[in-house]
Protein backbone atom coordinates (compact mmCIF):
# COMPACT_ATOMS: atom_id res chain seq x y z
CA UNK A 1 0.00 0.00 0.00
CA UNK A 2 1.09 3.65 -0.53
CA UNK A 3 2.39 5.37 2.54
CA UNK A 4 -0.29 7.17 4.69
CA UNK A 5 1.48 10.56 4.05
CA UNK A 6 2.34 10.30 0.35
CA UNK A 7 1.37 13.89 -1.55
CA UNK A 8 2.91 12.85 -4.70
CA UNK A 9 4.56 16.07 -4.99
CA UNK A 10 1.71 17.98 -3.67
CA UNK A 11 -0.80 16.42 -6.26
CA UNK A 12 -3.00 14.58 -3.30
CA UNK A 13 -2.62 17.04 -0.16
CA UNK A 14 -5.77 15.34 1.18
CA UNK A 15 -5.10 13.86 4.96
CA UNK A 16 -5.42 9.97 4.81
CA UNK A 17 -8.00 8.30 6.76
CA UNK A 18 -9.00 4.27 7.48
CA UNK A 19 -11.40 2.18 7.96
CA UNK A 20 -10.36 -1.00 9.67
CA UNK A 21 -13.67 -2.42 10.30
CA UNK A 22 -13.72 -4.92 7.28
CA UNK A 23 -10.56 -6.56 8.65
CA UNK A 24 -7.94 -4.41 6.87
CA UNK A 25 -7.12 -0.62 6.32
CA UNK A 26 -9.29 0.96 4.03
CA UNK A 27 -8.17 4.46 2.96
CA UNK A 28 -10.37 7.15 2.68
CA UNK A 29 -10.46 10.92 1.82
CA UNK A 30 -13.19 12.95 3.65
CA UNK A 31 -13.55 16.39 3.22
CA UNK A 32 -15.53 19.17 3.31
CA UNK A 33 -17.19 22.10 5.54
CA UNK A 34 -18.73 21.98 9.03
CA UNK A 35 -22.00 22.26 7.68
CA UNK A 36 -21.91 20.43 4.03
CA UNK A 37 -24.78 21.15 1.56
CA UNK A 38 -24.68 17.60 0.40
CA UNK A 39 -22.57 14.67 0.62
CA UNK A 40 -21.08 13.17 -2.17
CA UNK A 41 -18.72 9.97 -2.54
CA UNK A 42 -16.37 9.08 -5.50
CA UNK A 43 -15.61 5.52 -6.69
CA UNK A 44 -12.48 5.20 -8.55
CA UNK A 45 -11.80 2.84 -11.26
CA UNK A 46 -9.56 0.27 -12.16
CA UNK A 47 -6.31 -0.47 -11.97
CA UNK A 48 -6.76 3.30 -10.13
CA UNK A 49 -7.48 4.49 -7.11
CA UNK A 50 -8.88 7.64 -5.41
CA UNK A 51 -6.20 9.92 -7.04
CA UNK A 52 -8.44 9.76 -10.64
CA UNK A 53 -10.64 12.62 -8.57
CA UNK A 54 -7.79 14.62 -7.24
CA UNK A 55 -8.67 18.00 -9.34
CA UNK A 56 -12.60 17.68 -8.09
CA UNK A 57 -11.80 16.72 -4.10
CA UNK A 58 -10.94 20.38 -3.48
CA UNK A 59 -13.43 22.50 -5.32
CA UNK A 60 -16.30 20.25 -4.42
CA UNK A 61 -15.70 20.11 -0.82
CA UNK A 62 -15.28 23.78 -0.43
CA UNK A 63 -19.59 23.45 0.17
CA UNK A 64 -20.18 19.63 -0.19
CA UNK A 65 -18.79 16.60 2.03
CA UNK A 66 -16.84 14.85 -0.22
CA UNK A 67 -15.56 11.23 0.43
CA UNK A 68 -13.33 9.22 -1.39
CA UNK A 69 -12.42 5.68 -0.83
CA UNK A 70 -9.62 3.34 -2.14
CA UNK A 71 -11.00 -0.12 -2.87
CA UNK A 72 -9.45 -2.90 -1.00
CA UNK A 73 -6.37 -3.94 -2.42
CA UNK A 74 -6.01 -0.25 -4.37
CA UNK A 75 -4.53 3.09 -3.60
CA UNK A 76 -3.71 3.55 0.19
CA UNK A 77 -5.69 0.69 1.20
CA UNK A 78 -4.02 -2.50 2.80
CA UNK A 79 -3.96 -5.91 -0.11
CA UNK A 80 -5.08 -9.01 2.15
CA UNK A 81 -3.61 -11.81 0.53
CA UNK A 82 -6.99 -14.03 1.81
CA UNK A 83 -9.57 -12.04 0.12
CA UNK A 84 -11.43 -13.12 -3.83
CA UNK A 85 -11.47 -9.64 -4.41
CA UNK A 86 -15.33 -10.54 -6.22
CA UNK A 87 -17.38 -7.36 -7.01
CA UNK A 88 -19.40 -8.84 -3.60
CA UNK A 89 -16.38 -8.17 -1.06
CA UNK A 90 -15.88 -4.37 -2.42
CA UNK A 91 -19.58 -4.30 -2.11
CA UNK A 92 -19.67 -5.01 1.73
CA UNK A 93 -16.06 -3.12 2.33
CA UNK A 94 -18.20 -0.29 1.17
CA UNK A 95 -21.33 -0.61 3.49
CA UNK A 96 -18.89 -1.28 6.47
CA UNK A 97 -17.00 2.29 5.69
CA UNK A 98 -20.32 3.94 4.38
CA UNK A 99 -22.49 2.99 7.05
CA UNK A 100 -21.33 1.27 10.02
CA UNK A 101 -18.55 3.71 10.15
CA UNK A 102 -19.67 6.58 8.38
CA UNK A 103 -23.57 6.43 8.62
CA UNK A 104 -23.60 8.51 5.26
CA UNK A 105 -26.89 9.44 4.22
CA UNK A 106 -28.49 11.31 1.36
CA UNK A 107 -25.40 10.82 -0.89
CA UNK A 108 -24.90 11.58 -4.11
CA UNK A 109 -22.83 8.42 -5.80
CA UNK A 110 -20.27 9.71 -8.41
CA UNK A 111 -19.27 5.83 -10.17
CA UNK A 112 -16.28 5.86 -12.56
CA UNK A 113 -15.50 2.22 -13.84
CA UNK A 114 -15.10 -0.49 -12.23
CA UNK A 115 -17.01 1.87 -9.16
CA UNK A 116 -20.40 1.49 -11.33
CA UNK A 117 -21.13 -1.95 -10.17
CA UNK A 118 -19.97 -1.56 -6.71
CA UNK A 119 -21.54 1.64 -6.18
CA UNK A 120 -24.43 -0.01 -7.96
CA UNK A 121 -24.51 -2.78 -5.46
CA UNK A 122 -24.25 -0.68 -2.66
CA UNK A 123 -27.40 1.53 -4.06
CA UNK A 124 -29.58 -1.33 -4.57
CA UNK A 125 -28.87 -2.78 -0.56
CA UNK A 126 -28.96 0.75 0.78
CA UNK A 127 -31.49 2.86 -1.76
CA UNK A 128 -32.66 5.10 1.74
CA UNK A 129 -29.20 6.50 1.77
CA UNK A 130 -28.62 7.85 -1.87
CA UNK A 131 -30.33 10.87 -3.19
CA UNK A 132 -28.86 10.45 -6.70
CA UNK A 133 -26.56 8.52 -9.23
CA UNK A 134 -23.52 10.07 -11.49
CA UNK A 135 -22.09 7.71 -13.56
CA UNK A 136 -19.38 8.48 -16.25
CA UNK A 137 -17.64 5.83 -18.07
CA UNK A 138 -18.82 3.08 -16.66
CA UNK A 139 -21.81 0.40 -16.55
CA UNK A 140 -25.00 0.27 -13.68
CA UNK A 141 -26.07 -3.53 -13.89
CA UNK A 142 -29.80 -2.96 -13.41
CA UNK A 143 -31.47 -4.46 -16.33
CA UNK A 144 -32.12 -8.00 -16.71
CA UNK A 145 -29.41 -9.14 -19.39
CA UNK A 146 -26.46 -6.28 -19.41
CA UNK A 147 -24.67 -9.26 -21.32
CA UNK A 148 -25.15 -7.15 -24.99
CA UNK A 149 -24.23 -4.02 -24.01
CA UNK A 150 -21.09 -5.48 -22.18
CA UNK A 151 -20.24 -7.66 -25.40
CA UNK A 152 -20.81 -4.18 -27.38
CA UNK A 153 -18.33 -2.16 -25.83
CA UNK A 154 -15.97 -4.75 -25.55
CA UNK A 155 -15.99 -4.82 -28.96
CA UNK A 156 -14.77 -1.03 -28.96
CA UNK A 157 -12.58 -0.88 -26.27
CA UNK A 158 -8.55 -1.39 -26.98
CA UNK A 159 -8.50 -2.31 -23.05
CA UNK A 160 -11.08 -5.86 -23.54
CA UNK A 161 -9.72 -6.61 -26.77
CA UNK A 162 -6.44 -7.01 -25.28
CA UNK A 163 -7.44 -8.79 -21.91
CA UNK A 164 -9.80 -11.07 -23.87
CA UNK A 165 -7.16 -11.53 -26.43
CA UNK A 166 -4.89 -11.95 -23.27
CA UNK A 167 -7.04 -14.14 -21.11
CA UNK A 168 -7.94 -16.99 -24.37
CA UNK A 169 -3.98 -17.36 -24.79
CA UNK A 170 -3.20 -17.57 -20.98
CA UNK A 171 -1.24 -15.09 -20.65
CA UNK A 172 -3.37 -12.27 -19.00
CA UNK A 173 -2.47 -12.63 -15.00
CA UNK A 174 1.66 -13.26 -15.78
CA UNK A 175 1.33 -10.09 -17.72
CA UNK A 176 -0.49 -7.63 -15.39
CA UNK A 177 1.06 -9.95 -12.52
CA UNK A 178 4.82 -8.70 -13.56
CA UNK A 179 3.49 -5.54 -14.65
CA UNK A 180 4.89 -3.08 -12.17
CA UNK A 181 5.83 0.70 -13.73
CA UNK A 182 4.21 -1.09 -17.03
CA UNK A 183 0.56 -0.49 -15.46
CA UNK A 184 0.59 3.15 -16.20
CA UNK A 185 1.92 2.54 -19.75
CA UNK A 186 -1.06 0.17 -20.81
CA UNK A 187 -3.11 2.97 -19.38
CA UNK A 188 -2.04 5.37 -21.46
CA UNK A 189 -1.75 3.08 -24.52
CA UNK A 190 -5.09 1.06 -23.69
CA UNK A 191 -7.45 2.93 -23.06
CA UNK A 192 -6.22 6.14 -24.65
CA UNK A 193 -5.28 9.39 -21.91
CA UNK A 194 -7.30 12.29 -23.58
CA UNK A 195 -4.31 14.78 -22.23
CA UNK A 196 -0.74 12.70 -22.50
CA UNK A 197 0.52 16.03 -21.48
CA UNK A 198 -0.85 14.62 -17.87
CA UNK A 199 1.08 11.38 -17.57
CA UNK A 200 4.24 13.10 -16.03
CA UNK A 201 7.12 11.05 -13.89
CA UNK A 202 4.45 12.49 -10.61
CA UNK A 203 1.17 10.75 -12.50
CA UNK A 204 3.05 7.72 -13.39
CA UNK A 205 4.77 7.16 -10.37
CA UNK A 206 1.10 7.55 -7.98
CA UNK A 207 -0.64 4.99 -10.57
CA UNK A 208 1.77 2.39 -9.98
CA UNK A 209 2.94 2.80 -6.63
CA UNK A 210 0.05 0.58 -5.51
CA UNK A 211 1.25 -2.54 -8.16
CA UNK A 212 4.95 -2.36 -6.67
CA UNK A 213 5.32 -6.64 -5.86
CA UNK A 214 3.80 -9.17 -7.36
CA UNK A 215 1.45 -9.47 -4.34
CA UNK A 216 0.10 -6.71 -4.76
CA UNK A 217 -0.89 -7.18 -8.28
CA UNK A 218 -1.88 -10.50 -7.68
CA UNK A 219 -6.04 -9.67 -7.00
Amino acid sequence: MIAADETFDGTWPYPARFNEAVGFRQHYVDEGPERPDQTIVMLHGEPTWGYEWRQLIGPLSRRHRVVVPDHMGFGKSETPQDRTYDASEHILNLESLLVDTLDLTDITLVLRDWGGPIGTGFALRHPDRISRIFATNTVLPLADDIAPLMNANGAESRWFQWAQSALADGSFEQILGNAGHTIAHLMIDLQHVARPEIATPTWIRAYSSPFSTPADRGH
